[in-house]
């Protein structure tokens, strides 16, 4: 092995001229040892002995650097490279404006004496709904003092998921006037709750709802379990929970979910109508030209979403004996298709609601 080359210092080497300095020759000079310059200082050296880290601790550890980096990317998406809103500033964006608003607005939930589903289809009586509900996904906290439904929304457009879980236990220990009122008409309470979840979705994360047309709000936890033999008239329209084995699933369909129609005569777009049920809703007359038709169903303007039908059929073990199983069909929609298989024994969550057959009410 050589000798280590001695050090020579650049002024001893005799490369100068008018000009100045020549670097052509004196270049090698940077690379010579010096025993004075090539050691480090002990305030940069680490020779501390680390003992190693538990599994909880690093767990620890990684949550705190996650929760660094989040707070990093958030001051960086405020910078304009994101475009992330401060949590303070939230609660001062345009899309929450309606609900500040309403807050000057006096209206007892609980005051009425009308039918229900009339009380809830004022205007004034769904935008107190609905700010109540969103005070409830922004305000819920758990005993760590985490924002529970703040965070299941950051972690639902994370994943680019439309469905939000909200628990029934929850939502009746903080609001039980509205968690009886989902239960007894819960399609127009989760209606409500959907376009609340939209708009916060589209707060947290700004352009979201590019990426997902609508959250859908998706009620857990219901106390009350009802048996498939037990459904009756009084059932229908109504949230229930069942549960159960899948012993048939169907393939994933289109189905209509906002129609729009051209009139053939005018040209004029009728719509959106909602569908609801499998008969297709048709406009009686245009608004415009005032003709009963006909119409054409506009394509490039209907909406569609996903849909799966699923036959729920009790389990052997709660059947009596010498009683058949009975069975119901589940309509999944949305992101709820093919997620369970046939097989399976699952829990339901939904509203009972009947089809209108006609092979069964013929005489």
């Amino acid at each position: 092995m050589s000798n280590p080359i001695d050090y020579v210092p650049p002024s001893s080497i005799n490369n100068f001229n008018e000009d100045g300095e020549s670097l052509r020759n004196t270049f090698l000079g940077d690379y010579y040892s010096n025993q004075k310059l090539d050691v480090y200082e002990n305030s940069t050296s680490d020779k501390e002995d680390l003992n190693q880290l538990t599994f909880k601790e690093r767990r620890l550890a990684e949550k705190e650097m996650h929760e660094r980096d989040i707070i990093i990317s958030r001051k960086l998406k405020n910078s304009g490279i994101f475009s992330y809103v401060d949590m303070k500033e939230r609660f001062n964006n345009k899309y929450f404006q309606p609900f500040k608003k309403l807050e000057t607005e006096n209206v007892n939930l609980e005051n009425f004496n009308i039918p229900l589903t009339e009380w809830l289809n004022k205007d004034k009586v769904q935008r107190e709904v609905k700010r109540k509900f969103y005070k409830f996904l922004t305000v819920l906290r758990n005993g760590q003092g985490v924002q529970i439904y703040i965070r299941r929304l950051q972690k639902m457009c994370i994943a680019n998921e439309r469905s939000l879980k909200v628990s029934y236990l929850h939502l009746s220990s903080s609001l039980p006037s509205l968690a009886i009122w989902t239960a007894d008409c819960p399609r127009i309470m989760i209606d409500l709750f959907n376009q609340v979840a939209t708009i916060c979705a589209s707060q947290f994360y700004p352009g979201y709802e590019m990426i997902q047309k609508g959250i859908h709000v998706r009620i857990e936890e219901l106390p009350v379990s009802d048996k498939l033999r037990d459904l009756r008239h009084s059932h229908l329209n109504m949230l229930i929970k069942v549960s159960g084995v899948i012993t048939r699933r169907t393939r994933m369909f289109p189905k209509l979910e906002r129609i729009k129609y051209d009139c053939a005569k005018c040209g004029y777009t009728i719509g959106p109508y909602i569908q609801r049920g499998k008969e297709k809703i048709r406009p009686k007359k245009c608004y415009q030209c005032g003709l009963k038709g006909p119409f054409q169903l506009n394509i490039a303007k209907t909406m569609y979403r996903n849909y799966q039908s699923l036959i729920l059929q009790e389990t052997p073990n709660s059947v009596p004996a010498g009683r058949i199983p009975r069975s119901r069909e589940v309509v999944c929609i949305d992101d709820l298709v093919d997620i369970v298989k046939p097989g399976e024994e699952v829990e339901v969550t939904g509203i009972y609601t009947n089809q209108f057959d006609t092979f069964i009410n013929l005489t």
